[in-house]
């Protein structure tokens, strides 16, 4: 799954970008590595720990981006949602590490099924929840996060192929983590 530590917004909070619109291609890539759900349910673990415990922040808290472009009714199957579940673990375990989640390119399905959905969310929890609108998508996020920490489309300087993302300062340190821990 395309994902990334991609800085500090404006307030200091780090923002992660998920890209979710990828999920099948991304499953797939997953199952065909050997990587299992509960593997990545450990990974979801381990980043919030990596962070919250090295004070990546100083106020502790995150700023998510969840990228919904590609994202259509046939994106879930039975695998799939065994997977994503993890992902939740922020919002069950980590609940006051979430500023705000911006949901960025959402499909009309997930709109629809959002009207629905946020009725029955705690006030507390759908405060911290932006579904943006994509004519202003940009100038919300800038609002609060820098452009150098922001995804190209939009009006950012970071391009989202997994490539320049693991190149990104925050996930280099992270990878230099991991290293130096699997020698240890």
């Amino acid at each position: 799954l395309p994902s990334a530590f991609l800085g500090i917004s404006k307030a200091g909070h780090l923002v992660t970008y998920d890209y979710i619109g990828k999920i099948k291609s991304s499953l797939r890539e997953m199952k065909d590595g050997g990587i299992s759900a509960q593997d990545f349910a450990y990974h979801c673990v381990f980043l919030n720990e990596y962070w919250i415990q090295n004070r990546i922040t100083k106020t502790g808290s995150l700023i998510k981006l969840v990228d919904l472009q590609g994202l259509n009714v046939f994106s879930f199957s039975k695998d799939v949602l065994k997977y994503i579940s993890p992902m939740n673990v922020t919002l069950q375990n980590y609940p006051e590490t979430l500023t705000k989640i911006y949901f960025l390119n959402a499909p009309q399905s997930f709109r629809f099924v959002w009207r629905i959905v946020e009725r029955i969310i705690p006030k507390k929890t759908l405060e911290k929840i932006v579904v943006t609108n994509p004519n202003n998508a940009a100038v919300e996020l800038q609002n609060v996060i820098d452009v150098s920490v922001l995804p190209r489309q939009f009006g950012g300087e970071i391009d989202t192929d997994v490539k320049s993302l693991s190149n990104l300062p925050m996930e280099k340190e992270l990878s230099a983590f991991v290293e130096k821990a699997m020698k240890a």
